[in-house]
């Protein structure tokens, strides 16, 4: 009788450490999302975004939205699916620029930084995991052409 209590005591305590392992995991991951999180708040990021809020969400008419999401502040881009990213170490590198990188689906991390014009937001730079710019200086690197601006939609959107 003393070894099955002492094996289940065991037992017991073992299944309360591996719990205040978990909680001690979740909490460090929330401390360390705070000031991200925080950072999406205070540059005005979180919602949805569109060059066009009334067309629907389309691979022509792509929306982005900005939210924090199980503690996580996230990017997601609805083109008719949605792709959700986590993003991390998010800062303002000036007053109207918000540098962040993109954990994309295949775990490469990815670096933005968006630019608020007036009220509405650009992609101001993109670089990809080996390094290469696909957005620089508000401009696609390949074409020169101006990336769109985006303007907050409705929370209906």
């Amino acid at each position: 009788m003393r070894d099955r209590i002492g094996r289940s005591g065991g037992c017991l305590l073992y299944k309360q450490l591996i719990a205040v392992a978990c909680l001690a995991y979740l909490s460090l991951a929330s401390a360390t999302a705070q000031p991200d999180n925080d950072a999406l708040i205070a540059f005005g990021l979180s919602g949805m975004w569109a060059a066009d809020c009334a067309e629907r969400p389309s691979s022509s008419s792509p929306h982005v939205k900005f939210a924090i999401m199980d503690g996580m502040p996230t990017r997601t881009v609805l083109t008719g699916v949605s792709q959700t990213m986590v993003m991390r170490n998010l800062r303002m590198i000036a007053p109207d620029r918000l540098g962040y990188y993109l954990q994309a689906p295949s775990k490469e991390w990815h670096y933005r930084v968006v630019a608020r014009v007036g009220q509405d937001i650009r992609n101001h730079e993109a670089i990809g995991p080996d390094g290469t710019a696909v957005i620089k200086d508000g401009k696609y690197v390949a074409s020169g052409a101006p990336t769109p601006l985006y303007r907050r939609c409705s929370d209906r959107t």
